[in-house]
């Protein structure tokens, strides 16, 4: 005579940036660094009871039921990061800057946990230079190019592990099932960024200044997602 059930859901995220800076200007150079540490840790809890065949239709208690069962999962992902940046300008003409981190990610098995990426980009103000004072129709020149690496992670939490699921019974008995095969070279999807471009402005007298901006950018992303153990070896996939 009718069912009830009683479902909780608990989710917590830990989330710790710290971060130093420093800015400094000596005479024509100005010089900004940045170092961090990040740490990260998500977790989900859930469990369900359901009662059925209900002793009386206004008593919804699952305690109160002649057949009970229930269900519980926990789920969860964590990361630490160490992140570094270093910027430099001389006279606001030329830029240089740097970055570099390094992720480690549970999704991941020990021998790929760890991610290194970094990145490099340069800009040339030519308006700075001595030369373009005779263009005065321009008011803005620059040049800039940059290339980095960056990382993304599987979206499975477990994704890397043989699991099991125990969910299966006969005659009363519980029992498992492999659910996953092992896939410990399970690795960061890497993408290989090359960005170029200029920015450019004209005066016109009676109309005020006429602006172009364009960019190139080229991506090359690798991976090695492959789901069984056998294919481990294989080489990285890449594509542009």
């Amino acid at each position: 005579m009718g069912m009830s059930t009683n479902t909780v859901l608990h989710t917590r995220r830990w989330y710790h940036p710290t971060t130093a800076n420093y800015t400094g200007t000596f005479d024509k150079h100005t010089v900004g660094t940045m170092v961090g540490f990040e740490a990260e840790k998500n977790k989900t809890d859930y469990v369900r009871a359901t009662g059925s065949n209900l002793a009386v239709s206004t008593i919804h208690t699952v305690s109160t039921a002649g057949t009970q069962t229930s269900a519980g999962y926990s789920w969860g992902n964590s990361m630490v990061s160490v992140l570094s940046k270093l910027d430099y300008n001389y006279d606001e003409r030329y830029f240089i800057s740097g970055s570099y981190r390094r992720d480690g990610s549970s999704r991941l098995s020990k021998q790929e946990r760890w991610g290194n990426f970094w990145s490099v980009a340069g800009a040339w103000n030519i308006m700075r230079e001595g030369f373009m004072s005779k263009y005065s129709f321009l008011s803005n020149l620059r040049i800039r190019a940059s290339y980095g690496i960056n990382g993304t992670l599987p979206s499975d939490n477990y994704g890397y592990m043989s699991l099991m699921s125990y969910t299966s019974k006969y005659m009363g008995n519980p029992g498992g099932t492999i659910t996953t095969v092992t896939n410990d070279k399970l690795s960061w999807e890497t993408s290989y960024n090359t960005n170029g471009g200029y920015r450019l402005r004209l005066l016109r007298p009676a109309s005020g200044a006429v602006r172009w901006n364009t960019s190139t950018v080229i991506r090359r992303t690798c991976s090695r997602m492959f789901p069984f153990r056998w294919l481990r070896d294989f080489p990285l996939r890449c594509g542009t």
